[in-house]
């Protein structure tokens, strides 16, 4: 038998051999392989590395940001829930957009053109995409709670983080958690805390976010639970 041993070729005759192989250390090393290698094999969904698919999280968004249009079926400025200016598919104005005939957007029912508003969704989920994806634990969320991270990024910005640091906080401990019961006990709570103004204390009763956006709060507070 032939050895390597500090960078040295060692030829070991068979009693040798049997020793060697039967040693504590060698046991302890094949037993630490044979653990790492079945722990592997039943490694939780959480821990898969699943991605999210592309198609599912543009239909998300879409779904839940919606559109204006007139008469015309021609897509149009509009006021959001919060009374922000925006366009397209959940695109708050900024300096510098324009309309489809050059002209600054100031105002709603002003017309846009679609290949303006595909740009724009383009260039915003991108951006949502590169803050979602660095919360710690974000690779290790199923698909579903994953599109939920970036679909709050898309809707409120990276500043949700903040504005639910609670529930930020348990969305990170529950992602990196690798025990199962403990895991679904800080998702469900994390989903409380988005859904009501204390996830500790429902009697002070739902959040803006909650109350604001309807459907969509229900679907992300679904998914953030359930996975």
């Amino acid at each position: 038998m032939i050895l390597l041993k500090k960078d040295v070729w060692v030829r070991l005759d068979s009693s040798q051999a049997l020793g060697w192989l039967t040693s504590t250390k060698f046991c302890l090393r094949l037993w630490r392989f044979l653990l790492l290698f079945t722990w592997l094999l039943v490694l939780p969904e959480s821990f898969a590395n699943k991605m999210y698919d592309k198609n599912t999280l543009i239909s998300t968004l879409k779904d839940h940001e919606g559109s204006k249009y007139n008469a015309n079926k021609q897509m149009i400025s509009y006021y959001d829930s919060e009374d922000h200016l925006t366009v397209g598919y959940g695109h708050k104005v900024l300096p510098g957009d324009k309309d489809i005939y050059g002209n600054p957007i100031v105002s709603k029912e002003q017309v846009i053109s679609q290949q303006q508003a595909d740009e724009w969704f383009k260039k915003d989920t991108e951006r949502s995409i590169r803050q979602a994806t660095s919360i710690p634990g974000f690779d290790r969320m199923s698909p579903s709670r994953q599109i939920a991270m970036i679909d709050l990024t898309f809707n409120m910005g990276f500043g949700w983080t903040t504005e639910f640091k609670n529930a930020y906080k348990l969305i990170k401990s529950a992602a990196l958690s690798t025990n199962e019961e403990q895991r679904n006990n800080l998702w469900n709570w994390a989903s409380n805390e988005i859904k009501y103004k204390d996830g500790r204390d429902l009697s002070k009763g739902n959040s803006d976010y909650w109350n604001q956006t309807k459907r969509r709060a229900v679907n992300i507070v679904g998914m953030i639970k359930d996975g």
